[in-house]
Formats: structure tokens, C-alpha cells, sequence
């Protein structure tokens, strides 16, 4: 495996998040960070671990940047921290996940991602907690569609939204962060639009918003431009992110293609079962790829190929022994088929390219999220430690295999002050990511 060496006192002159030890030199160039505005989706928020809870919010990517600026000049950042006691919640009310041990239908147990309770807290969903005399600087939302970000009804839909807003009814957030004259400002949307659609495996009616030319204005490049311009009627700076390649996620690699490892017995008899419907479909004792739905295939049933991908959403114990993927097809919510792949791919390197042109179009740095994330891939060794893409191991990733860990997140800072610094000539500091966790075992 390839990995790329980064020593940080030598190479890059990285130092540790700690205002006690602040770089000589440092400056902030042509950057006023006197009331900075994030705004953007999970790495943004600090959600991890497929929940929102204080943990994951005090290394949120905005609260890295602030604790950045503050090593120049002390700068305020207010996100709403939940309870430190919190269990957190999803969306779904589930409380975030952690490591623990979990039997399956075969009564083998194992250490695995579990639940850290069997409901989350639902007070963190209770409603606005939005205070005029601290007014929040955190508009990072999980999963958020960009139109949350500039209607002013989605806080009656979203919990989250709701959470940080100051009238969640009748005024979008975009209008909220306007109102506060941000002098900088952090914009990082666009992964949610592609991701939410990735996880759906393209079923239930899901579609990526058009980067450009949507019909009445509704694509990303429009609703960027509108929170963009919004932001630089006050702002001296800015910074946007690309979006990285979430087919990359352990989200849609931890289960491979051709998991199904079955002996010759078992491989005639679903050549028994299939070939009379599919001639294509053949089993062989060994590795095989999963049986499938797609509409397009005869009687709606196929072996998926390389290059497609299975969610890691699918009930595994379905798998283990009631014959998903093998005897009965997995179904479409749970693969990824090439088409599908293609219109993801597609999609994000129209959003990036849409995301060079806003930089362009306002004059603001770029910060090449999407290289941090593939990089990860091969590995980084930092100060002698490996962090990568691998699923609970990595470190890169948490474990809804999605978002970031804290020390991913401090990778991602790290690339969005390197842009900063490049285009305001601006000399901050940089984190350590040793200092920042990633997944805890127990």
C-alpha cells in the first residue's frame, strides 16, 4: 500500500491545536476572522459516528478553523454544543454509534459498530435552542439538501435546521447568517445532494440536484450563488470546498461485489434456480457476486459486477443465513448499479467543476477536499502514524463509514487553512491531527 510521508515539524511546520504554543510568524494575511460563518454539511456540523453529539461537534471542522484563528487573534465561535452526557441522535433518533460486541443469527459474536443505547437523545431535536445574545456560527447540517440552506420553511421538516434557527418557520438560514455581517467564511455544500442519493442506491425516487440549468433556478450552482453573495456583502473572505468521490466511502466497499463464497453444492443448485430465467447468471464454487434485482434484466434479477457496490445498510443477518443475495435477491435500495455509479461520477465532477467557477466568479480560495479524500485511499502517514480509508481501522472515517473522525476532520481543516494561506497570504498555523481522536475501541 502506498503511503504519503508528512512530517509535520519539517515538511509543513505543522503544530499542535494549543494557544499556549503559537508559530512566530503567524499572521492572517488579508483574513478577518472576527465573526466567521461555516456553513456546509456533516464534516462542517461535526456529525460522526451517524449522529450529532458534543463529542463530535467540539471537532467539527468549523471549530478546528476557529481554534486556528485563535492562535492570532482570539475569535468566538458558537455551534450549539449539545449536552456533554448525550448519547446523541440521527435523524432518526438513533443514538450515535460506537464500538461494542454484537452477536449474529449465526450466535457468533464479534466487536462491531453498535448502537451506544437503544434510542437517542431526542431533546437535541427538541426544537430551537437559537439564542439572539449568542448567535450560532455553525450552519453545518448532516444530509441537508443546499435548498434547506435558503428556504424559510425546512426548519418545520428537519429537525436539525430547526435546531440552529432563529425563527425556523419564516426565515432560511441563509437570510440568519446574512443578518450577522460575517467578515469570513467557510462554505462546503454539495456532498449531500450526490451522497443522499448514493445511499439510497438511486431507489425511492431519489435524484441529484442538476449542478447547472435547472429548471427554475433549482441547481446547485444557482443556490450556491444566492448563499455566496449573500456571505460577500459583508465578508473580506472566503473559502469552498470541491466534493469528494463518495463512491470511495467504506460505506459502499466494506460488503465487496463477490462476497458470496459458496462450495459447488450450493452453486449448482442456484444455476438450478437462475439459469432458466437468466442463462447469464452462473455460480461457481467460490467467490461469486451477489444475485441482484434490476428491473432491466430478465425476470428483474442479475449477479451484480465489479465495479457496483452494495450499502452498507443492508441487515447483514438477511445475508448471513436467510439467503439475501444468493436464494432471493438483494434489492435495488441496497446496490449500486453502473448506471447509477456513472450518474454519481458524473455528477461530482460537474459539481466540482461548478465549484471552480464559483471560486472564480467571487474571488474566494478553493480547498481540494476531494484530493484530501482520495488520498486516504492509499494511505497518509503523518508523524510516523498510518490514518486511511479502511473501515474502523483507518482512522479517516467514523463508524457510519461516511463522515469523518475527529482526526479526518483535522486533515480536512488542515487543506481548507492551506487554501486560506495561499490566497490571502495568510501564514495560520496548522493542527496537529495527532492530537485529535479517531475510533475508540472499548
Amino acid at each position: 500500500m502506498k503511503k504519503y510521508l508528512i512530517i509535520a515539524p519539517v515538511a509543513l511546520a505543522f503544530i499542535a491545536c494549543k494557544p499556549q504554543n503559537p508559530e512566530p510568524n503567524a499572521s492572517m494575511g488579508t483574513v478577518d476572522a472576527t465573526t466567521f460563518i461555516a456553513v456546509g454539511n456533516g464534516y462542517v456540523q461535526g456529525y460522526m459516528n451517524d449522529a450529532l453529539y458534543r463529542g463530535g461537534q467540539e471537532s467539527s471542522v468549523g471549530n478546528i478553523l476557529a481554534k486556528q484563528f485563535s492562535l492570532i487573534n482570539e475569535v468566538s465561535y458558537e455551534q450549539y454544543l449539545t449536552a456533554e452526557s448525550s448519547l446523541g441522535t440521527n435523524f432518526n433518533g438513533d443514538a450515535r454509534l460506537t464500538m461494542g460486541y454484537k452477536t449474529d443469527c449465526n450466535n457468533e459474536t464479534s466487536l462491531s459498530p453498535v448502537r451506544a443505547s437503544t434510542s437517542g437523545d431526542a431533546s437535541i431535536l427538541g426544537g430551537s435552542v437559537y439564542s439572539a445574545s449568542s448567535p450560532v456560527q455553525n450552519f453545518g447540517i448532516a444530509n441537508a439538501d443546499i435548498s434547506f440552506f435558503v428556504s424559510p420553511t425546512f426548519g418545520s421538516t428537519n429537525g436539525f435546521v430547526e435546531r440552529i434557527a432563529e425563527d425556523p418557520f419564516n426565515q432560511s438560514l441563509k437570510d440568519q447568517m446574512n443578518q450577522m455581517n460575517p467578515t469570513s467564511y467557510l462554505f462546503a455544500l454539495g456532498e449531500s445532494q450526490i451522497l443522499n442519493y448514493a445511499m439510497s442506491g438511486g431507489d425511492n425516487g431519489t435524484t441529484i440536484l442538476p449542478a447547472i440549468n435547472g429548471a427554475g433556478g433549482n441547481d446547485f450552482e444557482s443556490f450556491s450563488q444566492s448563499i455566496i453573495s449573500g456571505l460577500e456583502n459583508s465578508a473580506s473572505s472566503g473559502v469552498i470546498c470541491t466534493v469528494p468521490d463518495v463512491t470511495d466511502y467504506p460505506y459502499f466497499n466494506v460488503i465487496p461485489w463477490n462476497f458470496l463464497d459458496i462450495d459447488s453444492a450450493d452453486a449448482a443448485l442456484l444455476n438450478q434456480l437462475y439459469q432458466p430465467f437468466n442463462p447469464e447468471m452462473n455460480f461457481v464454487a467460490g467467490p461469486n457476486g451477489f444475485a441482484i434485482e434490476d428491473p432491466n434484466a430478465p425476470f428483474n434479477v442479475r449477479q451484480i459486477k465489479e465495479g457496483e457496490f452494495i450499502t452498507l445498510s443492508i441487515p447483514l443477518d438477511s445475508v448471513r443465513c436467510y439467503g439475501m443475495g444468493s436464494i432471493s435477491p438483494i434489492p435495488q435500495e441496497y446496490v449500486l448499479d453502473s448506471a447509477e455509479v456513472a450518474t454519481i461520477k458524473n455528477a461530482i465532477a460537474d459539481y466540482n467543476q461548478t465549484i471552480n467557477n464559483l471560486a472564480a466568479q467571487f474571488d474566494i480560495a478553493i480547498a481540494d477536499i476531494h484530493g484530501i479524500y482520495a488520498s486516504m485511499l492509499n494511505g497518509v502517514l503523518y508523524n510516523g502514524v498510518d490514518t486511511n480509508a479502511e473501515f474502523v481501522t483507518g482512522g479517516f472515517f467514523s463508524l457510519d463509514g461516511r463522515n469523518p473522525t475527529p482526526k479526518g476532520n483535522a486533515f480536512i481543516a488542515n487543506e481548507i487553512l492551506k487554501a486560506i494561506n495561499q490566497k490571502y497570504g495568510a501564514k495560520i498555523p496548522y493542527c496537529d491531527p495527532g492530537d485529535y481522536i479517531s475510533v475508540e475501541f472499548p
